[in-house]
């Protein structure tokens, strides 16, 4: 890339003897990635990436939250990307909305499940939540880590401060109202935690990062088959796509939204049937 002055390669010293070493671990390999363009938006609390694993409490099932400020115009959740060496865990992403106390929240009836799987490898796991419209501007994203069977401890990426030889080598910037841990019930804030448990204000942010991306335009309101034209054909495929028997691809969607209300309903479909309905007459 052009961001720095080296063409986006850096130096790494031949006498740097902590290099892949276990002080400061863990080191990773890229499987693939993305291309990142202006139609794409990475949402983030933190910016340098896992420094431990937060595997504190010792429970086999536990629910990581960040509470993010998402951009109005990048509405679309694409992707999540988490970190955790909880190798062979099972894993569920959902979007939480805020309580009313600007904190996420705690009845999971209203959360919105996005996305599940199984951690294959230990690292950053990117899981494609199939372009959600998030709701509000704020909101966390939670990932529940299930060890169950595994014989490992729930546990994810943090970001915390480091030290060597008795002095700090990276203070993070974590902050109150940025991380938060589901344990039964109670929602509590990681900083919170990390005062009453370890006695330490600096704290930590989990690593959980969203990839959202403008929505697609529409190309004609109501041509959900993109044949060029708005017929009944269109009105079965909206119901269908509610039905859960087929998913719309971008453009498709994009159509779909007849009334422009961020949701594909069945609504959409009806406003559809009463334009066909009128242009008949």
């Amino acid at each position: 890339g052009n961001n720095n002055s080296l063409g986006g390669y850096f130096y790494i010293s031949y006498e740097d003897k902590l290099l892949f070493s276990t002080k400061f671990v863990p080191s990773f390999s890229l499987e693939s990635f993305e291309v990142i363009d202006d139609s794409v938006k990475l949402i983030q609390n933190e910016i340098y990436g896992a420094t431990y694993e937060f595997r504190y409490i010792k429970n086999d099932s536990l629910t990581y939250m960040n509470r993010l400020s998402f951009d109005s115009d990048y509405s679309v959740l694409d992707k999540v990307v988490f970190k955790t060496e909880a190798l062979g865990a099972s894993y569920t992403v959902y979007y939480v909305p805020d309580a009313e106390n600007e904190t996420p929240d705690a009845d999971e009836t209203h959360w919105t499940k996005l996305h599940e799987g199984t951690v294959d490898y230990k690292g950053y796991i990117c899981a494609d939540v199939k372009d959600f419209n998030y709701p509000d501007k704020t909101g966390s994203l939670a990932i529940t880590i299930d060890c169950t069977g595994t014989g490992l401890k729930s546990s994810i990426g943090v970001g915390e401060w480091l030290t060597s030889s008795g002095s700090y080598v990276f203070i993070n910037e974590s902050e109150r109202g940025q991380s938060f841990i589901k344990n039964g019930d109670t929602v509590q804030d990681v900083m919170d935690w990390y005062k009453q448990n370890e006695d330490d204000d600096i704290g930590g942010t989990f690593v959980i990062k969203a990839i959202t991306r403008k929505p697609a335009e529409p190309t004609l309101l109501g041509d959900v088959n993109l044949d060029g034209e708005v017929n009944i054909l269109d009105v079965t495929q909206i119901q269908r796509h509610v039905a859960e028997y087929i998913t719309l691809e971008k453009t498709a969607a994009a159509n779909a939204d007849y009334n422009r209300d961020g949701i594909i309903t069945v609504e959409d479909a009806t406003m559809i049937q009463r334009f066909l309905a009128e242009f008949d007459v």
